[in-house]
């Protein structure tokens, strides 16, 4: 007993310096996770304000509509078309309008024949004659378009005839297909289900005799109750089972044949249309013929009443009055041809058809004011955009806007401007229709300015040779913070040297690069420092960025270059987008821009109240600095307060707290 006791104080006191052992070495090796580093210089640093998604539309758009009822009775042009104004692009038909543009016509020259015979008396007979030959020409003429009209209601409905037999004929091998693949899907099921009914009969079967063996074993006490028992339950599910397998097979059968002789009526159905579509166009074709024959009698006899026209009865009237006629004549068919004008549907504008209404068939009846087309000028684009009432305050003309999405990123994003603003809001639609919002237009440039080798190939002999230097790329010691990375590394009067050459432009030449260094007095060891710690950055406008026209501009200008060499720059490195007009693209309108900002990441800065604080790496700790802050955009927090000589903490997980214990995160 006393040596259980001993063992058992040994062993507490083993689990008590391992529990202090363990919370010591917590303890050690505590401290959150954070990453750290130091604040960036952006060149441009925007501020959004609305956020939404516009439609890109042409930059003049127009919708074509009859103006009076009819049946179309040709359509001359097609969707993506081009067009001119006034080019006739459909023509309806309107046996009214028509009637009456031709009664007039003939009106008309009646009148003026009659005017004509009555000028001279010794010319009657020569006029009779010549009223003669008009109205024989009247007739000739009328025969002509009535043949005209057959021929062409003929070609349309052969057309038509012909396309329900297609219709037909693919519905009734698509019918034919159906039952095939019908007839092999049935056979699998049926054929599953036997197999199943067999499964399941032979189970019953198998329960069957085992049930009779249990019984014989229990009879002669070999085997027990629940034995005996649990034979008779294996038994019953089996004979279940086999009652639902019959069952089922039986139903499944029915189905089958029920299926079966539905798609064998359809295929019946198909084939019955179809023989009444081809039995169809042979009628139509017989009564078009007799059509056909009868306008080409009725034609061969005006023609001949040409022929044999001779001169009638002198027929004595008063000139005066001829004259008046002819005076309403001519106004009545003014007015009849200004309706018969009203069936040719014609383009107002220069542009493409954009729209074929799928109203507009051949040989269907419209009703007056029925759009036909929509016509679309596409040499210019902008974008239509709903804003929501409590952000149309944000939004004023000639705001800037950004404009990506449909292939374009929002780091290659298209630049634009608010060109009006309607001036009354119009509720939403379905659920939002309390939702009040207001349409905005934006111009925009579709494409973006890149000056790639080609470019710069290209203008080799009328811009200098250093400018296309710097073009190619440049060295810029821009980032005042980074210098500090070399204090342990040069003499002091080198990292004035260095300093010295802020915003100075090197060439991105290895050659320039140790020329210009050495000429401040630094080694080749103190060089191949500076560009490991990456003081001394990279920057160039080629290298496969994108800027938008005022971007590449201000670029340029920073870089010396004239107007007349920008302008050349600009014409050779536009690269339109790939945008078609109906594209939804997201849209940023922009509040604020700022250049050359020092900035952090919204997620490095703490808000309290109107105070903002940040947290700097300090041997381990997390040091709390109040800062001042300017303006913020989603990503970014501009920095006010002077660069701290550490390094900042960026981001961490959870809550961070002053003098909280810290450790750098290795990636």
């Amino acid at each position: 007993m006393k040596r259980f006791k001993i063992f058992f104080i040994i062993l507490l006191a083993v689990i008590i310096l391992c529990i202090i052992w363990r919370c010591s070495g917590k303890n050690v090796s505590a401290g959150k996770e954070v990453i750290t580093g130091n604040p960036r210089l952006l060149g441009r640093l925007e501020v959004s304000t609305v956020w939404v998604t516009g439609t890109i539309k042409p930059s003049v758009e127009r919708e074509v509509f009859s103006e009076i009822a009819g049946v179309v009775d040709n359509v001359y042009v097609s969707e993506g078309d081009t067009v001119k104004k006034g080019q006739i692009m459909a023509v309806i038909k309107n046996p009214e309008i028509f009637k009456e543009f031709n009664d007039a016509k003939n009106q008309l020259r009646e009148a003026q024949m009659n005017l004509k015979k009555l000028s001279g008396s010794e010319k009657i007979e020569t006029q009779k004659g010549l009223m003669a030959e008009l109205q024989a020409d009247i007739s000739m003429e009328d025969a002509r378009l009535q043949l005209r009209q057959i021929d062409s209601d003929a070609r349309i409905n052969k057309e038509k005839v012909e396309e329900e037999i297609k219709k037909s004929m693919t519905s009734l091998q698509e019918s034919e297909n159906a039952l095939q693949i019908l007839k092999d899907d049935l056979t699998s099921l049926l054929d599953q289900a036997e197999l199943k009914l067999t499964e399941s009969e032979m189970s019953e079967k198998e329960a069957e005799n085992d049930l009779t063996r249990l019984k014989e074993l229990f009879a002669a006490k070999i085997t027990s109750q629940k034995q005996l028992e649990d034979g008779v339950n294996a038994y019953n599910r089996a004979r279940l089972e086999c009652a639902y397998a019959k069952e089922n097979f039986e139903k499944l059968k029915i189905k089958n044949e029920q299926d079966l002789e539905a798609a064998k009526l359809k295929v019946e159905e198909c084939k019955e249309m179809l023989q009444n579509a081809r039995a169809q166009a042979s009628r139509n074709e017989e009564l078009d013929k007799e059509k056909i024959a009868t306008a080409r009698k009725k034609l061969a006899t005006s023609e001949k009443a040409l022929t044999l026209s001779n001169p009638g009865n002198s027929i004595s009237s008063d000139i005066e009055i001829a004259r008046a006629k002819l005076s309403l004549t001519e106004e009545n068919f003014q007015k009849g041809e200004e309706k018969y004008l009203t069936l040719q549907i014609v383009s107002p504008i220069d542009g493409n058809v954009a729209l074929l209404d799928k109203e507009v068939k051949l040989g269907k009846q419209l009703a007056s004011g029925s759009r036909f087309f929509i016509v679309s000028d596409f040499s210019g684009l902008k974008i239509k955009a709903s804003v929501n009432q409590g952000d149309i305050a944000s939004v004023h003309e000639g705001q800037e806007v950004l404009i990506y999405g449909c292939g374009i990123l929002r780091s290659e994003a298209l630049s634009g401007y608010v060109t009006s603003i309607a001036p009354m809001g119009q509720p939403g639609q379905r659920e939002d229709e309390s939702k009040i919002t207001f349409e905005v237009i934006i111009d925009f440039e579709p494409g973006y300015y890149n000056i790639d080798k080609v470019v710069i190939n290209n203008v080799k002999n009328k811009i200098s040779e250093d400018k296309l230097k710097l073009l190619g790329g440049w060295f810029q010691v821009n980032d005042p913070f980074l210098i500090k990375k070399l204090k342990n590394k040069l003499s002091p009067e080198k990292l004035e040297a260095v300093k010295s050459l802020k915003n100075i432009k090197i060439p991105a030449d290895k050659k320039e690069i140790s020329e210009i260094f050495k000429k401040i007095g630094l080694n080749d060891n103190d060089i191949q420092r500076i560009l490991e710690e990456k003081v001394v950055v990279p920057l160039s406008i080629i290298s496969n960025h994108n800027f938008s026209k005022k971007e590449l501009t201000h670029r340029l200008k920073g870089l010396n270059f004239s107007k007349k060499e920008i302008d050349i720059l600009l014409n050779l490195s536009f690269k339109p987008a790939k945008l078609r007009p109906g594209m939804a693209m997201d849209l940023e309108f922009i509040d604020k821009v700022k250049e050359n900002v020092i900035a952090l990441f919204s997620r490095s800065v703490v808000k309290e109240g109107d105070k903002a604080f940040i947290f700097l790496y300090d041997n381990g700790r997390a040091k709390k600095i109040e800062v001042k802050t300017g303006i913020t955009s989603m990503y970014y927090i501009e920095l006010l307060s002077p660069v701290p000589d550490k390094e900042i903490i960026l981001d961490w997980i959870g809550d961070l707290s002053d003098d909280d214990a810290v450790k750098i995160k290795k990636k």
